[in-house]
């Protein structure tokens, strides 16, 4: 995350959701209508066993807010 912060500055948001069995960790930054987020959260693939690391690059309306970690998942799934 270091070296997107250097790159992008601060992330907008940062969103730490130690909720229930599956925490989501992710910073996010907006550039006009994308975002760009790295997160951390576990491994649906290996049953919860592992963590991944990810970077997401998509569309983003500029007004509305980022999900949170558990609505940001959904997003994810296949």
């Amino acid at each position: 995350m270091d070296a997107f912060g250097e790159r992008l500055g601060e992330p907008e948001t940062v969103v730490r959701d130690e909720k229930g069995d599956h925490p989501w960790n992710y910073a996010a930054w907006r550039c006009g209508g994308n975002a760009v987020v790295v997160g951390q959260c576990v491994d649906n693939g290996s049953y919860m066993t592992f963590e991944q690391a990810l970077i997401w690059v998509g569309p983003h309306p500029v007004d509305e807010p980022f999900p949170t970690g558990e609505q940001f998942a959904l997003r994810l799934e296949c």
